[in-house]
């Protein structure tokens, strides 16, 4: 079996990558479950959705997981400043 998806963690910023989404939505789901074993909150007004496909998708829409929406966007820029 191969892997289908990764997580990718800087600080306190979290990133998902997986084939589908169905495989981001249960790395995310685990994620949420684990961390509220240890009384943290995932903050789900800053979370976005990028899709890499080549199936059409509706940017400014949104995905459900659970009770967090994700606002589906075409592109993301972060930007790190360090002190």
């Amino acid at each position: 079996m191969k892997k289908c998806s990764q997580i990718v963690a800087f600080s306190d910023d979290v990133g998902f990558i997986g084939r589908r989404l169905k495989d981001v939505e249960e790395v995310f789901t685990l994620l949420v479950e684990e961390t509220n074993k240890m009384g943290l909150e995932i903050k789900g007004n800053k979370i976005k959705l990028m899709i890499a496909s080549r199936k059409p998708y509706n940017e400014n829409e949104y995905v459900k997981f659970g009770t967090y929406n994700f606002e589906i966007v075409k592109d993301y820029i972060y930007i790190l400043v360090q002190t």
